[in-house]
């Protein structure tokens, strides 16, 4: 075994200028958000470049069409309720971007050279995250916030680290430290750090998912199913009553599950009124007053706390249903050619997140679409491994 040695080249620099905006640390702000959102805009038209002329390029991104899709209706719901029309440009120009990038890049010709540069970012970002949790063990300045974010933010990193790393593994024929097992290590210290309960729970899932249910595909689909069906059974009929024993005595969380019980009622309340189209992105001053609670707390996050909720709330019943055939459109597509240790790895990481999901929901969930690029281009992964 050896460290493989990183040589300085033109495809490296262009991976790392390609990548590097969108994986932005929670603290960064100001003129230098700024610069990371031009970054973003770049890397979107180089990628759109390469598509335009590169043939082949073209027939791996036409999943990139759907999610322009999904980020359109929530465009259009911005625009007619008179929202925040720069922030949700931004949000679809970061999910589609970072997705064009791996469509481009991921399964190109240097494509083990673009995983290498993709767990070199992610392993340096989360290292750096690992010090910030020992150097400010509240939180950096609000409790529970380091360099990545808020602790249930960690495992949304994690989880595209992850897979970046076992992808870069099976592309490499040099016998050197398994990226892999790096990831896996650097995953438990950053949960034991944080004693993030989604995250740890999502990596418990991952784990259930790929060593146990994951040797028969069609365990790991009903596996699937009961968490997308749990998103009902938590927000509607508030099934997490029925685990108050587990929740309150052995986790030792509240049984609304600190106070999401009440996001998620108020959120569906607000949903029964625009339930078509929803409310497109908002600015927190418009949220804060919609999201005050009878007793004097308020939305504080600026989120449904529920990714389904989320969108429901976003882009209503026209986007729910939009991302309910995508989701189970990639599911298929995944596994048209049989399981295999890729799409049941990729499979596994997909509960995984949509588990942390169940309790928390980003504008801007590139680790979700990017698991879902990965998995409807199965054809590919098999092609390049």
């Amino acid at each position: 075994m050896k460290i493989e040695y990183r040589k300085i080249t033109k495809n490296r620099i262009l991976f790392l200028l390609v990548v590097f905006p969108y994986l932005s640390p929670y603290y960064i702000s100001g003129v230098v958000d700024y610069l990371y959102n031009i970054g973003k805009i770049l890397s979107f038209l180089i990628c759109t470049y390469m598509i335009i002329t590169d043939r082949e390029s073209r027939q791996r991104c036409k999943f990139i069409n759907y999610i322009g899709i999904f980020y359109s209706i929530y465009l259009v719901s911005t625009v007619i309720n008179h929202g925040n029309i720069n922030r949700a440009c931004i949000d679809g120009i970061s999910v589609i971007g970072f997705c064009l990038t791996i469509c481009v890049f991921g399964f190109g010709k240097d494509r083990r050279l673009f995983y290498q540069v993709l767990v070199d970012v992610y392993t340096l970002l989360l290292i750096i995250n690992i010090f910030s949790i020992l150097r400010f063990s509240e939180g950096i300045s609000v409790k529970d916030f380091y360099f990545l974010g808020h602790d249930d933010m960690t495992v949304f990193w994690l989880l595209p680290y992850i897979v970046f790393s076992y992808l870069y593994d099976s592309l490499n024929t040099i016998k050197t430290i398994k990226a892999f097992h790096v990831s896996i290590f650097i995953a438990v210290i950053s949960l034991l750090l944080t004693l993030s309960v989604s995250g740890i729970v999502a990596m418990l899932t991952f784990a259930i998912a790929y060593l146990i249910l994951g040797k028969n595909i069609r365990m790991l689909k009903a596996f699937n199913i009961i968490i997308i069906l749990s998103n009902v059974g938590l927000v509607v009929f508030k099934i997490q009553y029925w685990f108050s024993f587990i929740i309150e005595n052995i986790m030792h969380r509240s049984i609304g599950l600190t106070g999401r019980d009440k996001i998620w009622d108020r959120a569906l309340y607000w949903v029964m009124r625009r339930p078509i189209l929803g409310y497109g992105c908002e600015s927190n001053n418009v949220l804060m007053p919609k999201f005050t609670l009878a007793d004097g707390s308020y939305f504080q996050f600026a989120h449904c706390h529920n990714y389904l909720l989320q969108v429901l709330y976003t882009e209503g019943i026209i986007g729910i249903c939009f991302f309910v055939i995508l989701y189970f459109f990639v599911w298929k597509k995944m596994f048209a050619m049989g399981l295999n240790k890729h799409n049941r790895m990729i499979a596994s990481l997909i509960i995984s997140i949509m588990c942390a999901l169940l309790v928390n929901s980003y504008q801007q969930p590139i680790a979700l679409f990017t698991l879902f690029i990965l998995g409807y281009e199965m054809e590919y992964i098999l092609k390049v491994s």
